[in-house]
């Protein structure tokens, strides 16, 4: 390999939102998630990232923007996470549990 595919290949495998799409071709049947009774394969979490990817696209988010996002942990939870990382948006996360505190002392600024 030359030098330039290495440091591609080094960058995207960096990246998290690329680990599931490689994981999604090598396994596709195998377990991601295990949510209670729920289990979302390799390729599911693949295609449900694609999805959320493709309409946060559509609302205008791009790379360098910040996404926040409040979710218990969910299988959403994750899906967000990955499809920011897809597109190099900065994933913002509220604990649900401690925002009414951090909007009250005004810790968080809108």
């Amino acid at each position: 390999m030359n030098g330039r595919l290495e440091d591609e290949l080094l960058v995207k495998s960096m990246n998290v939102g690329w680990w599931v799409q490689r994981w999604s071709e090598l396994h596709p049947k195998k377990n991601a998630i295990l949510y209670g009774e729920e289990q979302i394969s390799y390729f599911e979490l693949q295609q449900k990232t694609n999805l959320t990817s493709y309409w946060l696209k559509s609302m205008g988010i791009k790379k360098g923007d910040r996404v926040a996002i409040m979710l218990n942990n969910c299988p959403e939870f994750v899906e967000l996470y990955l499809s920011c990382a897809k597109l190099g948006v900065i994933f913002v996360p509220f604990n649900t549990h401690t925002l009414h505190q951090a909007i009250k002392t005004r810790e968080l600024r809108f």
